[in-house]
């Protein structure tokens, strides 16, 4: 199996999962946002953000014109809201406070992740 496709199965299931536990357990979105307000955890969750994103870029950075490059681009994505989430806390709490203001929203962007999720196995798996 190519890293490609192992990748596109891995953020596939991924985002299937834990939309779905959003969906199905709506106390969770209540809590994540919680979480994301305290400054330690947000400094946690940078950390995670740029070393899981800098792996992913190591791992897979080919940009050429097919599916592939979506794993590339969500390598680089996770390392962007990393950095994002270690320099620029004000600024992450502050889109987050937005998000939360709108959370007629979240079900719809959580079923969004669930198609792409959805497409990203099928890609990974049909390759």
């Amino acid at each position: 199996m190519e890293i490609v496709n192992f990748l596109a199965q891995l953020w596939g299931f991924c985002f299937i999962i834990i939309s779905l536990a959003f969906l199905v357990r709506q106390m969770y979105i209540e809590h994540f946002f919680s979480l994301m307000e305290d400054a330690k955890n947000l400094l946690l969750f940078g950390l995670v953000n740029v070393m899981t994103g800098i792996a992913l870029i190591l791992f897979y950075n080919v940009w050429e014109s097919s599916w592939h490059v979506i794993i590339t681009v969500l390598g680089w994505l996770v390392t962007i809201r990393g950095v994002a989430l270690l320099f620029l806390p004000g600024m992450v709490q502050k889109g987050l406070a937005k998000v939360k203001s709108k959370t007629e929203w979240i079900p719809v962007g959580l079923v969004v992740f669930v198609l792409f999720g959805c497409i990203l196995v099928y890609l990974g798996v049909a390759a």
